[in-house]
């Protein structure tokens, strides 16, 4: 019988969808800031909520933060985060989609007081993005059009 690595009750896992949005050479970010009050980018989106599929959440999501409508394409990575947030470990499961804004001229702004809307380069100007791995995944599917096959990636982020 295997054994298996002792769980620390205190984690909190929980799962998560991102939209890849890409216009003019740019991805969409929401900008936040953490408990020291730098400034950190990472790919909209949100937790699931109960019997609500990863592309329902992703559309509700997108509506909310920034109140654009957005069409779902296909998935593309799939991400395991652990990371601490205010002291707290926490343990993510990210399904990441390439989505396109329905009206491509739309005007993203957030509708979240604790949120920028911020178009990232691709080349060059991802250096606070969140989660690491996505500074040169991100080149690398663009550079493939924005097709190709799913990915599975780990990463141990310190958002605090």
């Amino acid at each position: 019988m295997k054994k298996q690595s002792p769980v620390d009750p205190k984690t909190k896992l929980f799962n998560r969808v991102a939209a890849i949005v890409v216009r003019d050479g740019c991805v969409l970010t929401h900008e936040a800031l953490n408990e020291q009050g730098q400034a950190y980018q990472a790919l909209p989106g949100g937790k699931l909520e109960p019997n609500e599929t990863a592309i329902q959440c992703l559309v509700r999501e997108l509506r909310e933060e920034f109140a654009v409508e957005i069409d779902v394409d296909q998935l593309v990575f799939v991400g395991e985060g652990m990371f601490l947030k205010r002291g707290k470990q926490m343990h993510e499961i990210v399904l990441y989609f390439v989505a396109h804004l329905v009206d491509p001229e739309a005007e993203v702004r957030s509708q979240e007081d604790k949120i920028q809307a911020r178009w990232l380069p691709i080349e060059g100007g991802l250096g606070r993005l969140l989660p690491q791995w996505l500074r040169s995944e991100l080149p690398r599917l663009a550079a493939a059009g924005w097709e190709a096959p799913a990915r599975y990636l780990v990463s141990y982020d310190l958002i605090e």
